[in-house]
C-alpha cells in the first residue's frame, strides 16, 4: 500500500513532463508554419487582398453608375409622360381656342399698330393744318390792312373832290356830274351836304338828275357791310 503510494506522486511528475514536452513541439512547429513563409507570399498575399478590394470597388462603383443611368432614365421618362400628360390635358376643341385666341391677339396688335400710325399721320395733318391756318390768318390780316388802307386812301381822295365840288358853282358842278362815271358821282353826291347837292342836281339835265337820284336811293337801301 505504502508503495503505491510513491508510485503515484511519481506518475503525477512523469505525466505534466510529458504534456510540457508535447506543448513545446506544438509551440515550434506553429513558429516552423510562420517562417516558412516567404515574403514572395506575402507579397502575393498583399496584391491578391488589394486586387480583391478593387474588384469590391468596382463592382461598387459600376452599381452606383448603373443606378445613376437607371435614375435619369427614369427621370427623362417621367418628363416624357409629364409631357404627354400636359398635351392630353388639352382637347382639340381647347387647342382650336387657343390658337384662335392666338391669331386673334395678333390681329388685334396689327390693329392697334395701325391705329397709332394713323393716328400719328392724323397729329400731323392737324398741325399742317394748323400751320396752314396761321399761314392764311397773317394774309388776311395783311389783306384787311391793305383794303383799309385803300379805303382810308379813298376817302381822303372822296373827301378832296367833296369840299372842292361844294366851292364851285352848281351850274359848273353839274356839268362836271353829267360826264363823271356813276360809281365816283355817288360817292361824292352821298358826302356832300344837302343843300349843296340840291342846287347842283337842278343844275344838271333832267334825265341825268333823275338817275342819279335814283342809284342814290338805290344805295341808301343796301344794308351796311362790316369793314
Amino acid at each position: 500500500m505504502i508503495g503505491r503510494l510513491r508510485i503515484l506522486p511519481l506518475m503525477i511528475v512523469l505525466a505534466g513532463l510529458l504534456f510540457s514536452v508535447k506543448l513545446g513541439g506544438l509551440w515550434q512547429d506553429a513558429e516552423g508554419l510562420t517562417a516558412g513563409v516567404t515574403p514572395a507570399q506575402a507579397q502575393d498575399k498583399d496584391e491578391e487582398k488589394e486586387t480583391s478590394d478593387a474588384e469590391d470597388a468596382d463592382e461598387d462603383s459600376g452599381g452606383k453608375s448603373a443606378d445613376a443611368d437607371d435614375d435619369e432614365n427614369e427621370s427623362d421618362s417621367a418628363d416624357e409622360d409629364s409631357d404627354e400628360g400636359e398635351a392630353q390635358r388639352f382637347s382639340k376643341a381647347e387647342i382650336d381656342m387657343l390658337q384662335s385666341l392666338v391669331v386673334r391677339r395678333e390681329s388685334l396688335d396689327k390693329r392697334e399698330r395701325e391705329l397709332d400710325l394713323r393716328q400719328k399721320l392724323l397729329l400731323v395733318a392737324e398741325r399742317r393744318v394748323e400751320d396752314k391756318i396761321g399761314q392764311l390768318k397773317d394774309i388776311e390780316a395783311k389783306i384787311q390792312s391793305l383794303l383799309k388802307e385803300y379805303d382810308e386812301r379813298k376817302e381822303a381822295k372822296i373827301k378832296r373832290l367833296v369840299k372842292m365840288y361844294e366851292t364851285m358853282k352848281p351850274k359848273k358842278a353839274a356839268a362836271i356830274f353829267e360826264d363823271m362815271e356813276m360809281e365816283i358821282l355817288l360817292d361824292v353826291a352821298e358826302r356832300m351836304r344837302e343843300v349843296k347837292m340840291a342846287l347842283v342836281l337842278a343844275a344838271m339835265k333832267p334825265s341825268s338828275a333823275r338817275a342819279l337820284t335814283k342809284e342814290l336811293a338805290y344805295r341808301r337801301e343796301l344794308p351796311e357791310t362790316g369793314g
